[in-house]
């Protein structure tokens, strides 16, 4: 604020002020014809005083020495004056005059008492904005009685014009992000900070998956985000579920499908408020293989596979590709080139996306539909080494390192969470229908179980020497867990009690059939897979591959099943 402009009168002035206060009688020579005050123009702030010099003329325009002098103001609630010519604002801004008089002589001085800005206020403050939506600040600097200053000048300017932007005006802008940015509303040094909060807008519903099938008596759990205005999923939301068919299949309010009743086709619709979606579920015969090698296929260092929804395979390499090979044919039609020691792979629940883990160190993103790595997600600083990969019904990639697993958003490629582990994660499974990871990690001798609403470990469980391959029951009673100590251990997750099953070779690979009725056991170092009864924990068959068998995936019909082998092949079980 300006300071305050005070001016005195010199102490003989101020002396003769006090000493023409006397009466000076009448006839005793010249009398007072003017009154002279300085200055003729009064200007003060608001609040603040001023003196002023006054001297008394004759009809000479001589000094009258002695003459006395009287004040008074237009008005006092403007300005007060003293007898001693001291002019004092009283508070607001405006214009009056003061009066002073010596004998028949007086004079107007015009008093302007200037506003003196003291603050900007602006409503609404705080401010919340809809997406992709509009809203205008209105601000006003107000003076020292907290009166509005016409014409004041205002200025604008938004903290992140990627999420907000403004006008001269006021007028703010969302420019389609969520988030919040701060509005300053400056009048010279006067600055006034307004947050603002850009609120999403429920613009779209997308399941985890438009279509699915099941088997007779199987469970899964669907996942569903809404997104908004720029497709950013929008958490807590609420989502309500509904079967058109529930003697065929039925809905939890959680999302969990069960198959309840024949085989046939039943449409779920997926709701949030006015919105809606509509996923396809299919019960069908679902069985495992007969356990006979169909075919033997070459590829190079073969380590790592999966199989889509729609028949499409993709076995990764160690030396840094993928084969790619779309059934019924029973050839590698083609190849992607991802860099990288590559391991793990998951497909999205429609098909059209894979993941893999080891491209460029981290992981990579495939497009199906152009057989083309699209992406990748680097590890943080310090990590190294990626081997598994599970991808949750939320749509997140659980990623497996040496000491983390990471949880990794393939949308805006960041890594969201980071769950330390103390060892290498070298193979996971997710729950058929909660929220859980579980996670080998073969140097610990433990597996842990990760919670993937708070990404943290729930349980940690501890194991006979090196687990390796994991798979849980589609009941989500048993977790299954291959070692190299030449075992199956068998987890109950209600107790946490374990059993024990020998195997009589050392286990890698692991993978419960579409059925649930078996497990098969690929055993590297005896270039074999063994086949286990899942109810009875009966060694069923042993199939023999030869080489070293790695990762081991099956169709969604259970009527093959793929053996990756890093001795250069993949071997199709049916």
């Amino acid at each position: 604020m300006q300071a305050s402009t005070r001016r005195l009168l010199s102490w003989a002035t101020i002396a003769l002020v006090v000493a023409c206060s006397s009466t000076t009688e009448p006839g005793n020579g010249p009398t007072a014809a003017k009154v002279v005050v300085t200055p003729d123009t009064i200007r003060i702030d608001q609040k603040d005083s001023l003196q002023v010099a006054v001297a008394v003329l004759d009809a000479n325009q001589d000094l009258l020495a002695g003459a006395a002098v009287t004040f008074r103001s237009a008005d006092q609630k403007l300005a007060t004056v003293t007898n001693l010519g001291v002019v004092h604002s009283v508070g607001p801004s405006g214009t009056t005059h003061i009066v002073a008089t010596s004998g028949n002589a007086s004079t107007n001085v015009p008093v302007i008492i200037q506003a003196v800005p003291l603050s900007v206020v602006v409503t609404p403050d705080p401010a919340a904005i809809l997406q992709k939506d509009t809203l205008t600040l209105k601000a006003i600097v107000t003076d020292e009685v907290g009166n509005p200053i016409a014409g004041a000048p205002i200025a604008f300017a938004s903290s992140d014009t990627n999420i907000v932007k403004v006008s001269d005006a006021g007028l703010m802008t969302s420019a389609g992000p969520s988030g919040g940015v701060t509005i300053s509303v400056s009048s010279g040094s006067l600055v006034t900070s307004v947050p603002v909060v850009v609120t999403q807008v429920p613009t779209s519903i997308e399941p985890s998956v438009s279509q699915l099938t099941m088997g007779k008596g199987t469970q899964q759990q669907l996942g569903v985000q809404v997104l908004d205005a720029v497709g950013a999923v929008i958490p807590n939301e609420t989502v309500s579920f509904s079967s058109d068919k529930p003697s065929i299949v039925t809905v939890s309010s959680s999302g969990l499908l069960t198959s309840v009743g024949p085989l046939g086709t039943a449409n779920i619709t997926v709701s949030s408020g006015a919105l809606k979606a509509k996923v396809v579920v299919t019960v069908a015969a679902i069985a495992h293989p007969q356990g006979t090698i169909a075919a033997t296929l070459p590829l190079g260092s073969a380590f790592g596979v999966a199989i889509s929804s729609h028949g499409v395979m993709y076995a990764s390499q160690l030396s840094g590709s993928l084969g790619r090979l779309d059934f019924p044919t029973l050839s590698f039609d083609a190849t992607i080139s991802a860099p990288g020691t590559l391991d793990g792979i998951v497909f999205n629940p429609d098909g059209t996306t894979a993941y893999v883990a080891g491209a460029s160190g981290g992981l990579g993103i495939i497009d199906v539909a152009t057989n083309s790595l699209t992406g990748t997600i680097a590890l943080p600083s310090g990590f190294f080494g990626a081997y598994s990969v599970a991808l949750s019904p939320n749509g997140d990639v659980y990623l497996g390192s040496g000491g983390a697993v990471f949880a990794m958003n393939p949308s805006t490629k960041n890594v969201d969470a980071t769950i330390t582990v103390p060892g290498t994660a070298n193979h996971m499974a997710l729950h058929p229908t909660m929220s859980l990871l579980y996670v080998s990690l073969m140097d610990a001798n433990q597996v842990v179980e990760i919670n993937t609403q708070t990404n943290a470990i729930a349980r940690t469980f501890s194991v006979a020497a090196v687990p390796q391959g994991v798979a849980v029951s589609l009941d989500g009673t048993e977790l299954y867990v291959a070692q190299e100590s030449g075992s199956l251990t068998i987890i109950n997750l209600a107790t946490g009690n374990q059993t024990s099953v020998s195997t009589g070779v050392p286990g890698f690979g692991l993978a419960l059939s579409p059925d649930g009725t078996q497990l098969y056991i690929a055993a590297s170092e005896a270039g074999s897979v063994i086949v286990v009864d899942r109810s009875s924990h009966a060694i069923l068959k042993t199939i023999t591959t030869g080489g070293e068998p790695r990762r081991v995936a099956f169709n969604a019909s259970g009527s093959m099943a793929a053996v990756a082998n890093d001795q250069g092949w993949v071997d199709i079980i049916e």
